[in-house]
């Protein structure tokens, strides 16, 4: 039998391992690509957002933010995900409810911000809840869970927690003003803006807090007021607004009576002119 000649089968045997080699690139070559995908996608870019609204509720570990997130017209039409990144980090302890298409984002322990899915998207609407876990005494002074975005927009923090209220302390940009808090470059109109686009109605009894992203990058702190506190600082006020009627209409009387005495003695004074004249 004629053997092959060497040169043959030295082709043969590169073409062979050429064949294995471009196998394994092409089983290879789709998990790299996916890997590549998966690492620039949802959150490589940030979600415009127009406004946000956070609402407190009671719950057995803390307190409980729901969160509504409303993202500008242009981004709603064709939205692909992204992330949402907050004014600072969540404060240590506060979880996310989980979501499928929810994935917290980390500063160490602390979560910084949301990387969004393109399911989560609902009518402009990007809803998240976070569990605050809070055990502290009543008037105590504590970091505000309410997950503040990194955005332009006029953002809401609702303070009414059950019958108690959230009052917003330690921030001098924020004023408070008869049924709202806000800064003072916070306009009536974007005031109206931001409540027009989270569909929140202003409430008689708990005072709604308009902040921005640079109003909340040292965080923000708030504390707790019960029921019979307010019940007693309104007493109070009732008390001292009772008192200072009460002194205004001691003074008015006793100004009246002085010048009804000052009024009779001229009358008098000019009833004895008038006789020692017709004398």
């Amino acid at each position: 039998m004629k053997l092959l000649h060497v040169p043959t089968l030295r082709l043969a045997t590169n073409l062979r391992r050429g064949c294995i080699a471009a196998l394994l690139a092409a089983a290879l070559l789709p998990g790299a690509s996916a890997l590549a995908s998966e690492e620039h996608t949802p959150c490589s870019d940030a979600v415009p957002l127009a406004a946000a609204v956070f609402a407190p509720r009671r719950v057995e570990d803390g307190i409980a933010w729901d969160a509504r997130f409303i993202v500008t017209v242009d981004t709603s039409f064709a939205f692909t995900g992204g992330q949402i990144a907050f004014a600072t980090p969540l404060p240590a302890g506060e979880r996310l409810v989980p979501e499928p298409v929810l994935t917290p984002l980390f500063d160490g322990e602390r979560v910084r911000g949301l990387c969004v899915g393109p399911g989560a998207l609902h009518d402009r609407t990007i809803a998240a809840t976070f569990v605050q876990p809070l055990k502290v005494a009543a008037d105590a002074t504590t970091a505000l869970g309410a997950p503040i975005a990194e955005s332009a927009g006029v953002q809401i923090v609702e303070t009414a927690l059950g019958d108690a209220q959230l009052e917003l302390t330690g921030n001098p940009a924020l004023e408070k003003h008869v049924g709202y808090v806000a800064p003072h470059a916070v306009s009536d109109a974007a005031r109206e803006e931001a409540r027009r686009l989270t569909s929140v109605q202003p409430r008689m009894n708990h005072a709604l807090a308009y902040v921005r992203a640079e109003d909340a990058h040292r965080g923000l702190e708030a504390r707790i007021v019960e029921p019979p506190a307010r019940r007693r600082a309104s007493a109070a006020g009732i008390i001292v607004l009772f008192g200072a009627l009460v002194g205004a209409l001691v003074l008015a009387a006793r100004r009246l009576r002085e010048r009804a005495t000052v009024e009779r003695a001229d009358a008098l004074l000019a009833s004895e002119i008038e006789d020692a004249a017709g004398e």
